[in-house]
């Protein structure tokens, strides 16, 4: 049901999106929990003419990932039980919280030489607004004081869409850490989002 872009533009290509869209329906209406958030966020597609619009196939991901977040989510809590679920994640917050626990600016590794890079103090800023986020959902102290109009524009699909201004090299954060990182940041944020969004059906 997706639109095509048209022959004179480039958007996903049609087949790899269809094949993916396809495998995961089938697992999604399982009984298993082979299908991820990790595999929805690391997919990628070749871009061709005529492909698919990237907007609405984003936007199909990004309902995917809510249905399946959802899916274990309720998994998780009806066959271990809330405290066991909320634990867990307190523990990914103490991890991902004793790493920005550095100093600034040497979160994460600097960037290749000649190879773009993330800003420091923008990464930096958004990672203690993200774990202050995460800390106030979890009913723990927040360790940056974060203003709460910010923390309620801290959520899984602004972190997911966040754009970084691009330094050269050793003067910005190694891209793909950072991205790692902030990968991990909205699998909590989700589960959160994920557990509201139970909780008020």
């Amino acid at each position: 049901s997706m639109e095509r872009v048209g022959k004179r533009k480039f958007g996903y290509n049609v087949s790899q999106v269809n094949e993916f869209l396809e495998r995961a329906h089938k697992s999604y209406v399982s009984n298993d929990m082979e299908l991820t958030q990790k595999d929805i966020q690391e997919v990628s597609f070749d871009l061709e003419r005529n492909g698919y619009v990237i907007s609405q196939v984003d936007a199909a991901l990004s309902r995917l990932e809510n249905a399946v977040v959802d899916k274990i989510t309720e998994y998780d809590i009806s066959h271990r039980g809330r405290v066991v679920w909320k634990a867990e994640l307190e523990d990914i917050y103490r991890t991902l919280l004793k790493h920005a626990k550095r100093a600034e600016r040497q979160r994460f590794a600097p960037g290749e030489d000649k190879r773009p890079s993330y800003d420091c103090t923008q990464v930096d800023e958004l990672v203690n607004q993200i774990l202050d986020k995460i800390a106030v959902s979890l009913g723990r102290a927040p360790s940056w004081d974060t203003e709460e109009d910010i923390l309620d524009e801290i959520e899984s699909e602004f972190v997911s869409d966040i754009v970084f201004t691009q330094r050269k090299g050793k003067h910005g954060y190694d891209e793909r850490q950072v991205d790692y990182y902030l990968n991990a940041c909205v699998r909590v944020l989700s589960k959160l989002e994920s557990y509201d969004r139970i909780s008020n059906d």
